[in-house]
Parts: C-alpha cells; structure tokens; sequence
C-alpha cells in the first residue's frame, strides 16, 4: 500500500510518500526508493507521486517517469499537455 499526504495552505504545498517499493509478487524491493517526481513545467512546478508498479519496461517508475518528461520536454510545455502526455505514454500500460 502506498500513501501520498498533500496538504495545501495559502502559502505553501507540501507533499509526502512513503518510500517502500515492492515487487508484483508483494515482496519487499527496496524500503527508500522515492516515489516522487518535481516536474518544472513553463507555467508551474508540479510534484508526482505514483503508486502501482514498481518497473515500467524494465526501469524504476521513477526513472521512466524522468526519461519520459525529459524526452518530452515537459519545461517548456504547459501543465496541461505534460498531463495529457503522460496520461497517453501510461496508458500504454494498463490492461
């Protein structure tokens, strides 16, 4: 089970994940790997936690989730078309 905190006041944003990672199969794979990913885009910074699977063709989500954005170059994009863009490479992946 993961867990991601956000909480919002008028000056700031925080946000907290937990940073156990497991495998498929349930089993531990490493107990803190972070599970967030800060995201400048041209008109906003954006932090991503995810949840779910551990490895995206054979890379750490994390890492897949970098490899994409930085292919994508997600710091001259909007908000938006960095969301529809990862929305799109994502669903590639579900069943």
């Amino acid at each position: 089970m993961t867990l991601i905190v956000t909480a919002a006041t008028k000056d700031f944003i925080f946000q907290v994940a937990d940073t156990k990672l497991t495998n498929i199969d349930g089993t531990s794979f490493d107990d803190v790997l972070v599970k967030t990913t800060l995201v400048d885009c041209y008109d906003v910074k954006v932090s991503i936690s995810y949840t779910g699977l551990a490895f995206i063709e054979g890379q750490r989500t994390d890492i897949w989730l970098a490899f994409r954005l930085k292919e994508f170059e997600a710091w001259d994009k909007c908000f938006l078309e960095v969301i529809d863009f990862l929305k799109f490479e994502i669903c590639k992946f579900t069943l």
